[in-house]
């Protein structure tokens, strides 16, 4: 979906997450891959880029950095959640999901 139109924003890691996480939960949202961190630069274009009612999801991976970065973003915006994939990350659980279900 469109960044704009959309109510809620699911903030993954990296785009193979943002994509994983996609394919095992078919959420009708926006989704924003960090890229592996956050810059000074990064986070100026994400406040710009995110109005502060839109409804954040930090499905960052299962660890101290993602945790860190769900910190990050309830300092930044109002409405934060946190979801964690069972595995270290989206594209693990995708794999396990596959696995599982071959």
């Amino acid at each position: 979906n469109d960044i704009q139109d959309s109510e809620t924003v699911v903030i993954c890691e990296s785009a193979i997450d943002c994509l994983s996480h996609f394919e095992l939960y078919r959420w009708d949202c926006a989704y924003i891959g960090l890229g592996g961190s956050i810059g000074r630069n990064s986070k100026d274009y994400l406040i710009h880029l995110l109005d502060p009612s839109k409804h954040i999801i930090v499905a960052t991976d299962n660890d101290k950095a993602g945790e860190e970065y769900f910190i990050q973003f309830q300092e930044w915006f109002i409405d934060v959640d946190r979801l964690t994939p069972i595995g270290k990350d989206w594209n693990d659980d995708l794999v396990y999901f596959n696995k599982e279900n071959a």
